[in-house]
């Protein structure tokens, strides 16, 4: 496990693995309900939306990817970077997305 994010209003924590792939954990019943895949690197950093109803992921394959958490599906996948994205973060409005990388 590379990082963790608690959800803003409900009771889950996202978690991001080695395995390329994020795990959605269930706090209160301590148990995991899906797993999302669709980088091809480590990821890196997870953090939710605000409003909860998104996820945002980076990884060391160079992106950031935005899943809606209604179909927990990829909504857009974010290039851009030119080196691994080590982690990112939305501003408190929710309007925008930051991101980091050493490039």
């Amino acid at each position: 496990m590379t990082k963790v994010a608690l959800h803003p209003i409900f009771s889950m924590v996202a978690s991001a693995s080695d395995d390329a792939s994020i795990r959605l954990w269930d706090t209160d019943q301590g148990e995991m309900e899906r797993t999302l895949k669709s980088h091809t690197g480590i990821v890196q950093f997870l953090a939710f939306h605000p409003n909860g109803q998104m996820l945002a992921s980076s990884s060391n394959d160079m992106t950031v990817k935005l899943w809606n958490l209604k179909t927990f599906t990829v909504q857009k996948t974010l290039q851009g970077h030119e080196h691994e994205v080590s982690g990112l973060a939305f501003l408190p409005s929710g309007d925008f997305l930051v991101s980091c990388s050493r490039d």
